[in-house]
C-alpha cells in the first residue's frame, strides 16, 4: 500500500453547505471501499481544516479518488505521496556511497 496526505481547505461552498458534510463522507467512503483505500482524518486549525492520510493499493485508485472528491466541490486537496522510514533510509545509504567530490553519481 502507497501512503498520501491531503492538506484540506473546505470551500466555501463547502463550508456554507457544512450540514451537507456527512453525506458527502458517506459518498467518498463507499468510493474508499470499492477502491480499497483506508483514511484517517484530522480536524485542524490554522491554514488548514483537515488532514487526511490515506493508505492506496496504487496511483490510479488515489488519483481516481482525489477525481471524486474533487468533483463533490466542498473542499481542496493538496495530495503528496508520503513514504516510510523503511523507505527513507534505503536511500539515505544509497546516498552516502555516492561520492560528490567526483564525477560517479
Amino acid at each position: 500500500m502507497k501512503t498520501y496526505i491531503s492538506l484540506v481547505q473546505m470551500t466555501g461552498e463547502g463550508k456554507r453547505e457544512i450540514t451537507q458534510s456527512l453525506k458527502r463522507g458517506e459518498i467518498v467512503a463507499q468510493a474508499r471501499a470499492r477502491l480499497g483505500i483506508n483514511m484517517q482524518y484530522f480536524m485542524t486549525f490554522g491554514s488548514y481544516d483537515f488532514v487526511l492520510i490515506f493508505e492506496a493499493p496504487s496511483d490510479e485508485a488515489m488519483a481516481e479518488l482525489l477525481l471524486l472528491i474533487g468533483r463533490i466541490g466542498a473542499i481542496n486537496t493538496n495530495t503528496m505521496p508520503a513514504i516510510t522510514n523503511e523507505t527513507y533510509e534505503p536511500l539515505l545509504e544509497k546516498l552516502t556511497a555516492i561520492d560528490l567530490g567526483t564525477d560517479q553519481v
